[in-house]
């Protein structure tokens, strides 16, 4: 038989500080993309600089011009130095405005054709997301990524963005995607596998 212990806790004082969340990556991808292609000025506080999100940001630069110096300025800038020890405390208030992006946007209409295609890394969401985002403009694009995005399936945000109106290439279902925008058409879509990217691909193509 296992001897059996008690271990009683007592409080100790009062612990207090601010503690700095990343922002989420998830909302951060849509949050840029909405921004970048709304009009008027956007400001974005606590987006985290990982690759994913990098990668949208840099996507954006060629579709929207006017906001590459300030995405250029975020995306060099080192976050907030973090403790020695990991802590979170923040001994000098908090840092998230020195981490603000803001964007002037001129609305989807203002999104412009590169001049070539855009490099997505290895983010099947900024894919994805921006396959919606560009179907309804009069332009074609190429969304191309790294060798382990080769392999992940476009199929899925293809075809309902091709029923309504965009004409969308794959390479036998893989990246490299070609987006040929133009007038959309409100449907009713039912994915077979459940997808935030591709809901998120279809409803920023509904706002247009």
């Amino acid at each position: 038989m296992k001897a059996r212990m008690r271990v009683r806790v007592t409080p100790g004082g009062k612990v207090r500080g601010e503690a700095i969340v990343p922002g989420d990556k998830s909302i951060s991808h849509r949050w840029l993309l909405l921004a970048a292609s709304a009009r008027g000025r956007s400001r974005l506080v606590g987006l985290p600089r990982s690759l994913d999100v990098l990668s949208t940001a840099a996507c954006l630069k060629s579709l929207v011009p006017t906001i590459e110096p300030a995405v250029e300025a975020w995306g060099v800038t080192p976050p907030h130095p973090a403790e020695s020890h990991g802590s979170t405390w923040n001994r000098g208030g908090s840092s998230l405005d020195r981490d603000a992006l803001e964007l002037e946007g001129e609305g989807r209409d203002g999104l412009i054709e590169p001049t070539g295609s855009l490099d997505c890394g290895n983010s099947g969401t900024t894919m994805r997301l921006l396959a919606g985002l560009v179907a309804s403009r009069p332009f074609t694009i190429v969304l191309d990524g790294d060798r382990s995005l080769a392999s992940r399936p476009m199929e899925r945000v293809a075809v309902p963005l091709r029923e309504m109106g965009a004409d969308v290439a794959t390479d036998e279902g893989h990246p490299p995607l070609v987006v040929r925008g133009g007038a959309l058409r409100g449907i009713r879509h039912e994915p077979g596998v459940p997808s935030a990217q591709v809901k998120g691909a279809v409803l920023l193509a509904g706002l247009a």
